[in-house]
């Protein structure tokens, strides 16, 4: 009898033992957890300091490169400032000049590139130049008709109102005191925008 008081107290412990090996197991299940959980949050930990090293190389890397590329640039510039500009001599001009008037007067047609040649020729533009840059000023010219067109009018209303004869020769003083007013706001002028 002995036997089966003992054999209870054995299946107990025997339950004990099972329940200690159970709990064993959960205990050792939660630490290969939190193991595997430290290694993944190491991992990512490495992780993020090799891609903030790697950023950070890569941005000296460009920042270093910009550095460069400014120096460049900057040397160029102080090398154009030397006097390393080219210039486009007379004769090249003319050159471009004439290819371009080719390619406009085949585009033309006949009577437009008969006055495209005169008007384009040496001569003309010898002549016409100089006078452009003196007399044949817009603002003047624009003065002069204005004024000789207004001025007329207002005189033609005159010498009918009080029946004076009317001189041709008026018209042509309108029109010379409008273009020698239109000289003068054009100096003027010029004088303003040299001074600001």
């Amino acid at each position: 009898m002995s036997e089966k008081l003992n054999k209870p107290q054995d299946n107990y412990e025997n339950k004990e033992f099972a329940n200690e090996s159970l709990l064993g197991e959960e205990k050792h299940h939660r630490l290969q957890q939190e193991i595997d959980t430290t290694e993944i949050e190491s991992t990512k930990e490495e992780l993020f300091k090799n891609a903030k090293s790697e950023i950070e190389k890569n941005t000296i890397e460009k920042n270093e490169t910009l550095n460069k590329i400014s120096k460049l640039e900057k040397d160029n510039s102080t090398d154009n400032q030397k006097g390393l500009n080219f210039t486009i001599s007379k004769d090249t001009r003319k050159i471009g000049l004439n290819k371009e008037l080719k390619h406009v007067r085949s585009k033309l047609n006949t009577i437009d590139k008969t006055g495209s040649k005169v008007i384009h020729n040496d001569i003309v533009q010898k002549i016409s130049e100089p006078i452009a840059r003196t007399v044949a000023r817009p603002i003047p010219l624009l003065l002069s008709g204005v004024l000789g067109f207004v001025g007329t009018i207002l005189y033609y209303i005159f010498t009918k109102y009080f029946g004076v004869e009317y001189n041709f020769i008026v018209y042509l003083l309108f029109f010379v005191v409008g273009f020698l007013s239109g000289i003068l706001i054009d100096i003027i002028a010029k004088l303003i925008r040299k001074t600001s």
